[in-house]
């Protein structure tokens, strides 16, 4: 039995199996890329009955390329190759909300536009909700709130007025847990 090329997903469990036959018993190694495979490397060498197999546990992307079985006794070698192809993305490991980056206290004038950015991380992707003095913020079209690149979550304040100013909240929540950050917000009149 040869080997055949493969394509599997990320972190799956994987053999490579070929049989060897031959008097005397022929010895086996295996060959990554032309180098030959050490305990070191990770991977499990099984060498049954003349059924050899090469076992990786769990695949990732450097495992990919070509793997070759040599068998060799006083009578000769024979060699079976295949290429291995892993693809796939990995999906990060669980973990509870964690702010990165804070919202910070802020100060302005009746009119302006006042603008809170803050970062999160964690996964599954945290549901982010923004709060004004323990309460919910209602959007319209002078309060409006943004999802951007890289967990950052964006709440802005058009031609703000003095009724906006208060204690804000972000809380960021997924199944594994929740955080929070505050800031003040601070709408002076023309004449403070």
């Amino acid at each position: 039995m040869k080997l055949h090329d493969l394509c599997i997903p990320l972190d799956y469990r994987m053999r490579l199996t070929c049989c060897v036959i031959g008097n005397p018993e022929p010895k086996v190694h295996w060959l990554k890329n032309g180098i030959e495979i050490t305990p070191d490397m990770g991977y499990r060498q099984i060498n049954d009955f003349g059924i050899c197999v090469l076992e990786i546990p769990r695949a990732s992307h450097s495992d990919s390329g070509e793997f070759t079985c040599i068998a060799n006794n006083v009578h000769g070698q024979d060699r079976t190759t295949a290429q291995l192809t892993v693809k796939g993305k990995a999906k990060p490991s669980p973990t509870e909300p964690t702010f990165t980056r804070s919202i910070l206290n802020m100060k302005g004038y009746c009119g302006d536009s006042i603008t809170m950015d803050c970062t999160v991380i964690g996964w599954p992707t945290p549901n982010v909700t923004w709060l004004k003095d323990n309460g919910p913020i209602i959007l319209d079209d002078r309060i409006e709130t943004e999802v951007a690149s890289g967990g950052t979550y964006r709440l802005t304040i058009k031609e703000a007025r003095a009724e906006d100013s208060g204690v804000y909240k972000c809380v960021a929540q997924n199944p594994l847990g929740k955080d929070q950050i505050t800031a003040s917000v601070k709408i002076m009149g023309e004449n403070e």
